[in-house]
């Protein structure tokens, strides 16, 4: 089973064409029921402390990875609060140690069992070893499904700035970068809206393109810094200006056999 780390800035439509690209594969993401049967109860109504606390995949029950997992939408489940509510709590050192954290948890502990790695927390109510990328042996015993042979997991935005999540990435990921320029992230951020992306406020959407304070500006600002660290751990890269969801879906798929 391999891991496909879908890469790019805020506005590339990392989400939407990751799901796009799991249908097509004719496995959904997990049903967001299921996602919240890994949370704890004590979790589903936010943390008790304004820190949130990311929920370790021991504490709950053991469930086959889906072929689709937004890396921000885990981490609001896990803590029980939005993205900019976990910015404002902890900051972006804070908030990037969270992400760091689930990730590293999904990765390597149980939440994707990925080829040849065994998983660690074998003791009762944890994740059951597995290896060679099959279900454990307590699972197929039980029945369940095999895990998909792909899994889609999109980044946020900012998830490679973060020393330690590159490094879980470099050794648990093959990455599709989603490059796309800045006029073509612009365009889609003003029509999903800026709302929730912490990394964007106080851009005005409204400015022109060459002023300071312009989504264009802010865009490029960001990218001449995030831009490099994408080429570098990119496996691939796949050029979306004028693409369509599906079409970059198509692409990313064409790439699985790379």
């Amino acid at each position: 089973m391999a891991v496909w780390a879908l890469i790019g800035f805020m506005g590339c439509g990392k989400s939407s064409i990751g799901r796009t690209a799991a249908k097509m594969l004719g496995v959904g993401g997990m049903p967001p029921q299921e996602f919240a049967s890994l949370t704890p109860p004590s979790l589903r109504d936010g943390p008790p402390a304004s820190v949130p606390r990311v929920a370790r995949p021991s504490e709950a029950h053991h469930h086959a990875s889906a072929a689709f997992i937004d890396l921000d939408e885990e981490i609001v489940r896990r803590c029980g609060q939005s993205i900019p509510k976990i910015f404002a709590a902890t900051g972006e050192a804070g908030f990037r140690a969270i992400e760091r954290k689930t990730l590293e948890e999904l990765l390597t502990v149980g939440g994707l069992p990925l080829e040849g790695r065994a998983t660690r927390g074998t003791e009762a109510g944890g994740p059951s070893a597995i290896a060679d990328g099959g279900v454990s042996e307590a699972n197929s015993r039980k029945g369940k499904a095999h895990l998909p042979s792909d899994i889609l997991l999109s980044l946020g935005g900012g998830t490679l700035t973060d020393e330690g999540s590159r490094e879980l990435v470099k050794k648990n990921c093959k990455c599709i970068y989603l490059r796309a320029s800045v006029e073509t992230l612009a365009a889609n951020l003003r029509e999903v809206g800026t709302e929730g992306r912490p990394m964007l406020a106080g851009a005005n959407p409204d400015a022109p393109a060459d002023a300071p304070d312009s989504l264009e500006s802010r865009i490029a600002a960001m990218m001449a810094e995030r831009g490099p660290i994408y080429e570098k751990a990119a496996d691939i890269i796949l050029d979306i200006d004028g693409l369509s969801y599906e079409q970059a879906a198509r692409q990313i798929l064409n790439s699985f056999s790379r």
